[in-house]
C-alpha cells in the first residue's frame, strides 16, 4: 500500500515538472522595486502546533492521541532594507492553555531572497503540551497536561521560482510591489529536523495493556515539494497563495523502552502559504497565514504534525539616501 502511495506521488511530481517549462513562459507581470527604501513595521504573530499519533493494535483497533501546544502569541517590530530584514517580538502573557503559560515557547520563520531564489529558516521550540487520548473500546476522551514533553523543530528550505517576474518578496514580504497578477511554479527543497522528548505516545493506555513507551524521537528528513504560486493584484490590493505537495525521505532515531532503533521511510508532505493586503511605494499592510504538515511512520503506526502560523504587519517605507550606497552589497 505504501509503495502505491509513493508511486502516485512520483507521478504527480513528474507531471508538475513537465508543466514547469510551459508555465514559466507566461510572465504576465512586472515588479516595481522599492527595496532601496528603509522599511519599519509593527508586527503581531501567532502560531500553534498539533501532534497526533494513531497506534494500530494487533486486533485492528486504533488508539488515537493528540498533543497540542499552547498558542504562542507575540508582539514586536521589524525592519528591512534591500534583501536584509529582521523582526524582534515579545511573547504576550495570555495563553490558550493556562497550565502551560510559564513554560518556554518560541516560533520563527524568515529568510533571504536573491533573484528567483528564496532561502528560509524555520525554528519552533515548545515545552509542554495538552494530551488527548481517544480509546476505541470505551468511546471516551481523556485530557491531561504534559509538562514533561518537549518539541523542537529546525529546518532550512530553498525555493526556486521558474517565472522570472513573479516576486516572492512583493507577495509575502512587501519589500517590492507586484504591479500585475502573476503565476509561477516553483520547487521547494530542504532539510528538516524534529526532536520530540518525553514519555511520548501511549503513556496512559486504558483499553490495552501497552508496555511500549517511546521516550525520544529524532527525525531528520530531506524533502522535495513541487509547488505553485499565484498572486492577484488590483489597484495596490493583492491576494497571494502558494501550495505544494511532495515527499520527505525520513531517518527516524527512536528510543523505545531504553533501546535505540533507526527506521527509514518515505512520507507525504503538504504546505500552504497565503497573504492578503495592500502595498504601495510608501505604505503596506498585510495578513499572512501558513500551514505545514508532516507525517512519520514507525512500526505501522503514524505520527503526524500540523503547524499553523499567522501574522499581521503594517509598515512604512522611508527613503534614506545615505543607505543607498550600501544597498548594492546586500
Amino acid at each position: 500500500m505504501l509503495y502505491k502511495s509513493i508511486y502516485r506521488i512520483l507521478v504527480f511530481i513528474l507531471i508538475q515538472l513537465i508543466g514547469f517549462s510551459a508555465y514559466s513562459q507566461f510572465d504576465s507581470n512586472y515588479v516595481f522595486l522599492t527595496k532601496d527604501k528603509f522599511t519599519v513595521y509593527p508586527l503581531f504573530e501567532s502560531s500553534i502546533s498539533d501532534f497526533y499519533y494513531d497506534y494500530n493494535h494487533k486486533n485492528g483497533d486504533i488508539t488515537s492521541l493528540s498533543y497540542d501546544t499552547r498558542q504562542y502569541n507575540s508582539l514586536g517590530f521589524g525592519a528591512s532594507f534591500y534583501r536584509f530584514g529582521f523582526s524582534l517580538t515579545l511573547e504576550l502573557p495570555r495563553s490558550s492553555i493556562p497550565q502551560l503559560q510559564n513554560l518556554k515557547a518560541f516560533a520563527f520563520k524568515g529568510g533571504y531572497s536573491y533573484r528567483r531564489f528564496f532561502g528560509e529558516l524555520r525554528i519552533k521550540t515548545f515545552s509542554g503540551v495538552e494530551e488527548k487520548i481517544v480509546y476505541p473500546d470505551y468511546n471516551i476522551q481523556v485530557y491531561k497536561i504534559r509538562k514533561d514533553i518537549k518539541i523542537n523543530q529546525y529546518g532550512g528550505h530553498i525555493y526556486y521560482f521558474f517565472s522570472k517576474k513573479y516576486n516572492f518578496d512583493a507577495s509575502f514580504k512587501n519589500y517590492n510591489i507586484q504591479r500585475k497578477s502573476a503565476i509561477s511554479p516553483f520547487i521547494n527543497a530542504g532539510i528538516n529536523y524534529y526532536n520530540i522528548n518525553g514519555d511520548f505516545l501511549l503513556s496512559d493506555s486504558l483499553s490495552f495493556n501497552v508496555e511500549d513507551i517511546i521516550t525520544d524521537i529524532n527525525n531528520t528528513s530531506f524533502r522535495i515539494i513541487p509547488s505553485f504560486a499565484a498572486t492577484g493584484v488590483y489597484k495596490g490590493f493583492y491576494i497571494a497563495a502558494m501550495v505544494g505537495a511532495g515527499i520527505g525521505f525520513n531517518r527516524n532515531n527512536v528510543e523505545l523502552n531504553n533501546h535505540h532503533s533507526i527506521v527509514y521511510g518515505i512520507m507525504p508532505l503538504f504546505e500552504f502559504n497565503s497573504s492578503v493586503g495592500y502595498n504601495s511605494e510608501n505604505f503596506f499592510a498585510s495578513f499572512v497565514f501558513t500551514i505545514e504538515t508532516d507525517r512519520l511512520e514507525y512500526n505501522n503506526s503514524y505520527l503526524g504534525t500540523i503547524h499553523t502560523m499567522w501574522n499581521i504587519k503594517i509598515g512604512k517605507k522611508i527613503n534614506i539616501k545615505h543607505l543607498g550606497k550600501i544597498g548594492p552589497y546586500l
